[in-house]
């Protein structure tokens, strides 16, 4: 019997929490809206507060901007210079500075996605994305290069 590699199924769950966020009305037509105009700023605004919606949907507390954490002894809203930064719900007698459990950037830059790439795989985390703006699919192979 095959099992899943704890990562992957760590990936998988927070997948389909996200899908399931972005199907809700007050993120899918905004955010449509946002990448055909082309209003980067609203598209990471949304994508932020959307990441952080699918990890609080799975228990994982999340601190981005305008999304405020207390659970750590320094309140804030975003840690190591990183977009979105999640954790494992509290355990009592748990460390006082968990590590995350999952990080992510947003990057509506052309020249940043090889940064946000570098930031996030320098951390250690059970799980790390990057969501990077492109008008078409063409710009998502040149990215990928």
């Amino acid at each position: 019997m095959n099992a899943a590699r704890p990562e992957t199924d760590l990936a998988d769950r927070w997948a389909r929490a996200l899908h399931d966020v972005l199907r809700r009305g007050e993120f899918r037509e905004p955010l449509r809206v946002a990448a055909v105009a082309g209003s980067l700023g609203e598209w990471t605004r949304l994508m932020t507060d959307a990441v952080v919606a699918s990890c609080q949907a799975l228990g994982w507390p999340a601190a981005a901007k305008g999304h405020p954490l207390r659970l750590l002894p320094k309140p804030g809203q975003e840690y190591l210079g990183l977009d979105v930064v999640a954790f494992e719900p509290p355990a009592d007698g748990g460390p006082a500075w968990p590590l995350p459990l999952a990080v992510f950037e947003l990057e509506n830059q052309r020249d940043r996605a090889a940064y946000s790439l570098w930031k996030v795989i320098c951390v250690r985390a059970g799980l790390r994305g990057v969501f990077a703006y492109r008008n078409n699919w063409r710009q998502v192979g040149e990215l990928v290069r």
